[in-house]
């Protein structure tokens, strides 16, 4: 459809851009980066019901919540196959796809590309901290065992180093749980019948969610530690082998 003749340049029809379907490995790799969201959705799921369970019993439900939780997912045969290799297939399937696409990057990115690109830097910092450095074996750290590593670990956190801990809490948060509901409305308009979750729908769960997790965080971070100083000395030994941690400014 042509403009009409005389009309300014910012008033003239531009017709849309044919969308690129990007051809078969594109199209492979999108299947290959919606199969594992089942289970990382679940992992996510129980990870994140300890912090919102401190809302109702504190940072001692949160504790039992969080060790029966990694019966599913921190176990020998569990944690490489159901969270390691869902996570690393999804990452590396969204990020490859990117890198092969021909189309430039957006001016305002979806919400569900927005929230990716800090959850590639949030992501190895929270494993990290929270799960290689305190099984280092060396002393001070000496393994921390999986009944040290409980919710008291994370208010240690808090308390020690209080505005980078809520910070890279409230990023993983707020990016990791937008990102679920945003990432499931696509797959079920692809794989459901092309109805998704609605945005009004994806807008309220996620707000919730987050509402809800941060809370519990919040509400954790004003109790007292219950740990024993030899414990809590591991634990500040863990966070000060991160380089995020080690620097005395927040």
């Amino acid at each position: 459809m042509p403009s009409p003749p005389g009309l300014p340049p910012y008033l003239e029809y531009t017709p849309p851009a044919k969308p690129s379907s990007g051809g078969p490995l594109s199209a492979a790799l999108t299947t290959l980066s919606h199969l594992p969201t089942p289970f990382i959705s679940t992992f996510l799921l129980i990870h994140l019901s300890a912090p919102a369970l401190a809302n109702l019993g504190g940072s001692s439900l949160s504790s039992q919540v969080m060790l029966l939780g990694r019966e599913y997912y921190q176990g020998s045969f569990s944690e490489p196959w159901l969270l390691f290799a869902p996570l690393g297939i999804h990452v590396t399937a969204g990020v490859t796809k990117r890198l092969l696409s021909s189309n430039p990057l957006p001016r305002r990115p979806s919400l569900l590309t927005a929230t990716a690109y800090p959850l590639l830097l949030l992501l190895p910092i929270h494993i990290l901290t929270h799960r290689v450095i305190p099984s280092d074996t060396s002393p001070p750290i000496s393994a921390l065992s999986p009944s040290e590593l409980n919710f008291e670990f994370v208010k240690a956190g808090l308390a020690g180093w209080p505005v980078r801990s809520s910070v890279l809490y409230a990023g993983l948060v707020l990016c990791g749980v937008v990102h679920t509901f945003e990432g499931w409305d696509v797959i079920l308009r692809m794989w459901g019948g092309g109805k998704g979750l609605g945005r009004k729908t994806r807008r309220i769960l996620a707000g919730v969610g987050i509402g809800t997790v941060l809370s519990g965080l919040f509400y954790s971070a004003k109790e007292s530690l219950l740990v024993l100083q030899s414990t809590l000395a591991q634990i500040n030994a863990s966070y000060l082998a991160s380089a995020i941690y080690r620097f005395n400014w927040a």
